[in-house]
C-alpha cells in the first residue's frame, strides 16, 4: 500500500485535526527509521499513519483501541506484521507482545512524537522549527512532563539498535548511556528535520518526500 493510499484510508475514519498530525507525524519518524535501518518503508510508514485509525470511536473505551483498527482494516491491509504492530503499540489492552523491529519502532514513534509535539507547544512560538533535540532530550528525562508518553517504550528503541549494531555493544555504562542519549537525539533531529516547513494540513501531505 502507498502512502497516499494509507493516507486516504487515515483522512475517511479521521477528522480531528490532532490526531491526523500526530498519526502523519509518527508516520514520518517510522519512514525515516526504516531508511536508516534498511527496513521496508512504505510498510514502516503506513503502519505509522493508521496505528491510531480506531482513535475517534474509541477513545473512551482504551481496551478496544487497536482492536478496531484491525476490524476497520479488513480487507484493506493483508500484511500481518502491519497489524500486529498495531495490536502490539496498545499492548498492555490487546496482550499481543512486542516481538519484531516494527513493534519496537511503532511503539517507540508514537511515544516519540507525542513527547516532541508537546515541547514544541511550550516554545514561546510553539514552532517545531524552533525545537532543538537537546530540549526533547530533557523532556525525556522529566517523567512529569507529558507523562502520558511512555519513556519505556522510547528506550525500546535500543533493542531494534543493537540488533543491527551488534558489534558496538559496550559493558562501559557511561558508553551505554551515551549511545541511548544519541538515539534519543537522533529521532528528534528526524521529528525536527522532518517537520521544519509544517504549517497546514495540505503541507503535511508533502512531508513524505523529505530528504
Amino acid at each position: 500500500m502507498t502512502y497516499q493510499e494509507s493516507l486516504s484510508i487515515l483522512k475517511a475514519h479521521i477528522k480531528t485535526e490532532q490526531i491526523l498530525c500526530h498519526s502523519i507525524e509518527v508516520a514520518a519518524v517510522m519512514g525515516a527509521l526504516a531508511r536508516r535501518l534498511g527496513k521496508d518503508e512504505e510498510k514502516w510508514t503506513t503502519a505509522g499513519l493508521l496505528h491510531d485509525l480506531d482513535y475517534e470511536l474509541e477513545k473512551e473505551n482504551p481496551e478496544n483501541h487497536g482492536k478496531k483498527t484491525i476490524e476497520l482494516l479488513n480487507g484493506k491491509i493483508t500484511d500481518q506484521e502491519i497489524l500486529n504492530a498495531i495490536l502490539a503499540h496498545n499492548e498492555k489492552h490487546t496482550g499481543v507482545t512486542r516481538k519484531t523491529d516494527l513493534d519496537f519502532a511503532l511503539a517507540a514513534s508514537d511515544n516519540i512524537a507525542g513527547l516532541v509535539h508537546a515541547t514544541t507547544l511550550v516554545y514561546p512560538d510553539k514552532k517545531i522549527a524552533s525545537v532543538k533535540p537537546s530540549s526533547v532530550v530533557k523532556k525525556v528525562k522529566t517523567p512529569s512532563f507529558a507523562a502520558g508518553c511512555n519513556r519505556d517504550l522510547i528506550s525500546d528503541i535500543e533493542k531494534i539498535w543493537f540488533i543491527v549494531t551488534r558489534f558496538c555493544r559496550s559493558g562501559n555504562r557511561r558508553n551505554e548511556e551515551r549511545r541511548n542519549r544519541n538515539w534519543i537525539i537522533n529521532i528528534a533531529k528526524i521529528f525536527v528535520t522532518t517537520h521544519s516547513h509544517k504549517n497546514t494540513r495540505e503541507k503535511y501531505d508533502l512531508l513524505f518526500s523529505w530528504q
